[in-house]
């Protein structure tokens, strides 16, 4: 089953400062580079990060990243579409500032998958993210009308909640105030990342 990540960055950061694709989160790695190494774990054989045109900010952090840029038809269903052209049969749907997922808990979710139009996580009774459809199921969201906010997803398909004890499914970084709260310190960005080439003669 060939499996592909789709990361939702459409923040600008006007609440942080800064765009939540390119704040720290551990180990001088981004959110949305940090994302994408939990999927490949998880066994995702691609990851596609989702941006707003203009998002050079993000691009300029994320030069090895496959980004697609969605403003006119909406994010989401941007990612559905480039994962489809990929050829994927099931696809991940995550948004960027949520990077505190665990790896078993993507695996886990992807081995679930059978019965349903996809999975959703359940901790302690409320869904959060990733969603997980089979293509067929993504293939019938683009179908339908409006725009495709990840939690609408969840509504519209049938979608398997699948019960975790992973907390991370639901943290949701989106202010100041979160970021310091989790990660001890005010927002900051990711280094960037260093500039290839070979090494001046000595």
């Amino acid at each position: 089953m060939k499996t592909v990540a789709v990361i939702v960055a459409s923040g600008d950061g006007a609440r942080l400062g800064i765009p939540e694709a390119n704040l720290e989160y551990e180990k001088g790695r981004s959110f949305l580079k940090w994302l994408s190494s939990t999927f490949s774990k998880a066994g995702c054989a691609g990851t596609i990060g989702v941006i707003r045109s203009g998002a050079e900010a993000i691009k300029e952090r994320h030069p090895d990243a496959v980004l697609v840029e969605g403003d006119g038809e909406g994010l989401t269903r941007a990612g559905i579409k480039a994962a489809l052209d990929e050829g994927a049969e099931a696809i991940v749907l995550h948004a960027v500032e949520r990077p505190a997922v665990r790896s078993s808990t993507v695996d886990k979710l992807l081995k679930s998958m059978d019965g349903a139009d996809g999975v959703v996580p359940d901790f302690e009774g409320a869904p959060g993210q990733p969603v997980i459809l089979w293509r067929e199921a993504a293939e019938r969201l683009l179908r339908m009308e409006g725009d495709l906010p990840l939690a609408s997803i969840v509504q519209k398909l049938e979608l398997r909640r699948v019960a975790t004890r992973d907390p991370g499914v639901l943290v949701n970084i989106d202010t100041p105030e979160m970021y310091e709260r989790l990660l001890g310190k005010k927002p900051t960005p990711a280094p960037l990342p260093k500039k290839r080439g070979r090494k001046a003669d000595a």
